[in-house]
């Protein structure tokens, strides 16, 4: 009768009669192929918390290792899926020593200035069915244009400054040279241009690095694992059930963000 249920597909009611006849004849190894058959059943089912512990009770019976891994991999999958962000990163400071923007402390350069704020955040989205995507978006304070015009300014006659004390002069000696302390008529005998066009080239150059972080923290595809660990692209993820949260080692444009490690909460 007990095989006959197996054959039939009754798992549960086999097993039950198989375990309770003991070591007669070859019941144990029945026992065990009820439990293989009840486990790919959970993981067809998606029942992964019961497939888990009959994988794990099966050992290396058949396939039933690689089935683990898949049952902990779907497991993980599980307890990540949803939407999470990372925290916000100012990155004015770091992507203007990426561009090699100024050539002196950028301290020095803000004295008494206002900073610019760049704040970029990213967000990851990871589905049950595997799918994975990430977007960044920054948002720039809401005087950004004028302070960083003012902090471009400000270096501007920084650098003429020490160029000219280098020489033995200072500014007001080249004001008194060219007969104006204007600074749209000092950049025309200087360099051919005004101010504005200075900004302009300048704000076009900063926009182009903003768009192309952007761009490049973009990215989509399939969840894949690896010891536990999620790979998304070249990302590695380790998920703190403990914490709910989620941390990336050596995170993509570390030298933007300025930061080794991230942190992802959930939203």
């Amino acid at each position: 009768i007990a095989e006959d249920n197996f054959d039939k597909g009754e798992y549960e009611t086999a097993l039950t009669q198989f375990t309770d006849l003991g070591d007669y004849r070859d019941s144990g190894k029945y026992v065990t192929k009820c439990n293989y058959a009840l486990a790919v059943k959970a993981f067809e089912d998606k029942d992964y918390t019961k497939a888990q512990d009959l994988f794990t009770g099966l050992a290396d019976y058949q396939d039933s290792e690689s089935y683990l891994e898949k049952t902990e991999n779907a497991l993980l999958l599980q307890a990540v899926a949803g939407t999470w962000q990372r925290g916000t990163i100012d990155l004015f400071e770091s992507l203007v020593d990426s561009m090699d923007l100024f050539e002196i402390p950028l301290d020095k350069v803000t004295d008494g200035l206002t900073m610019p704020q760049a704040n970029a955040t990213l967000t990851l989205t990871i589905t049950e069915d595997g799918e994975y995507g990430v977007e960044c978006t920054i948002e720039r304070s809401e005087n950004f244009d004028d302070e960083f015009k003012a902090l471009m300014m400000n270096y501007l006659k920084l650098v003429i400054q020490a160029s000219l004390s280098a020489e033995g002069y200072t500014l007001e000696d080249l004001y008194a040279e060219l007969g104006t302390d204007d600074w749209d008529e000092v950049m025309a005998s200087m360099f051919g241009t005004d101010s504005d066009d200075f900004w302009t080239m300048v704000q076009n150059e900063m926009k182009d690095a903003f768009d192309q972080l952007e761009t490049e923290a973009f990215d989509h595809g399939t969840v894949e694992f690896e010891d536990g660990n999620l790979l998304l692209g070249s990302k590695t993820i380790t998920y703190h059930s403990d914490t709910d949260t989620l941390t990336e080692d050596k995170p993509d444009l570390a030298d933007i963000y300025g930061q080794d490690s991230v942190t992802y909460t959930r939203q």
